[in-house]
């Protein structure tokens, strides 16, 4: 009887713990619960903690060389989301300035791993120089698989009418405008950009791209158009720095797609390059480049020697999905030099690739600029073989 009463107890006892534990533990989680939500709230929904958790965060990412200053913002998740101002700085000081910025988006989109965005704009960009190089950088490095993102992104306008590049950077003033679109959802790849200088409106880079591997559908269309003295014709050192226009268009399934590649300079017409991109069952991807023209007025001085004439195009390349790339046909010609290469390279099989240069009428002449000396060269003829396993390649030069 004594020893019933002693294990009743016991189980009263035990009984009045584990209430008591499952009321701390209740509590304890409410308490977490109610904190989580009182800093969403206060950080999502209100000025004051969205701007105290923008200061901490740029405290904790600032270093010697790297600092982040952000005035003052609104509550993100509101859905009208402002920043005042954003400013990047390096050792040097301040090179990066974006003035008032909004974002019109949708928070709710993020549980469904997506960032949706009705607007994205900002009255002001500036770019006053490049970032100094940081002393003692730790180098990145460089690793296996593909780059993901961790969710998708659906921006339906950008807009930014003022993006002013200082003169450091390119050598000139060049103000522009930019506004377009992006979508980078699992299924369907989309960008519009239509870019433009502010004081020649002739100078503009319109591109439109719809890659969907679903439904075995790329469409692309792109456009750099500039007058003389343009930005692209004097970064690539053409002579005069000659009115330019370069077009890409393509579309169809990637199956079988098909695109083609147009140049201008000063309204006439250099040339022509067709690309051909077939997909087999097997994965294997054959790929095509035929096209001839008049290169030479787009090729750097130093290098215009190379494609004087005629260049003609007549490439045939396959890549297979196990790395293996077969070259059938590997034939560039010009006025200077016929170039031919032939054979495979297999990471994980046997190699058997060659390739000739030749000069078509005497030696070939080649210039490369090393500082303020020139690396002056004439190239009668070369091959180049590569044979063997990927571990111990033989190279042959007869």
């Amino acid at each position: 009887m004594g020893i019933n009463q002693g294990l009743r107890q016991e189980m009263r006892t035990l009984t009045a713990t584990l209430r008591i534990l499952t009321k701390v533990i209740a509590g304890l989680l409410a308490g977490v619960i109610l904190i989580v939500l009182t800093a969403v709230i206060l950080v999502g929904f209100t000025g004051f903690g969205a701007n105290f958790a923008v200061q901490q965060i740029t405290k904790r990412i600032a270093s010697p060389d790297f600092a982040v200053h952000v005035g003052r913002v609104s509550a993100p998740l509101t859905g009208h989301f402002t920043i005042e101002s954003v400013s990047v700085s390096d050792i040097n000081g301040p090179y990066v300035a974006v003035e008032d910025v909004t974002l019109d988006w949708s928070p709710l989109a993020l549980f469904s791993r997506r960032f949706v965005a009705e607007s994205l704009s900002a009255q002001s960009v500036v770019l006053d120089r490049l970032p100094a190089a940081a002393d003692g950088a730790p180098k990145e490095k460089a690793e296996g698989g593909g780059f993901s993102l961790p969710v998708g992104i659906k921006i339906d306008r950008f807009d930014f009418p003022q993006i002013d590049i200082a003169a450091p950077v390119f050598g000139e003033d060049y103000p522009l405008s930019a506004a377009g679109s992006v979508t980078a959802l699992t299924k369907t790849i989309s960008a519009s950009l239509d870019a433009r200088h502010r004081g020649r409106p002739e100078t503009y880079v319109k591109a439109d791209v719809e890659y969907a591997p679903a439904d075995n559908r790329l469409d692309l269309e792109a456009e750099i158009n500039e007058p003389q003295g343009g930005l692209v014709a004097t970064l690539m050192q053409l002579p005069g720095a000659p009115a330019l226009n370069i077009a890409l268009d393509g579309d169809g399934p990637l199956s079988d797609w098909q695109g083609k590649v147009t140049a201008e300079l000063s309204g006439t017409a250099l040339g022509t390059i067709d690309i051909h991109h077939r997909l087999d069952n097997a994965g294997a991807r054959m790929i095509t480049v035929t096209g001839s023209g008049q290169f030479a007025p787009l090729t750097p001085e130093a290098f215009a020697g190379l494609v004087e004439g005629t260049t003609a195009l007549d490439i045939a390349v396959t890549l297979s999905p196990s790395g293996r790339i077969a070259i059938s046909k590997g034939n560039v010609t010009t006025g200077s030099f016929a170039l031919a290469a032939s054979g495979a390279y297999d990471p994980k099989g046997n190699n058997d690739l060659k390739a000739t240069l030749n000069g078509v009428d005497g030696p070939v002449p080649f210039s490369w600029p090393m500082g303020e000396e020139t690396l002056d060269l004439a190239i009668e003829n070369a091959s180049l073989a590569l044979t063997g396993l990927p571990t111990m390649p033989i190279f042959r030069h007869p």
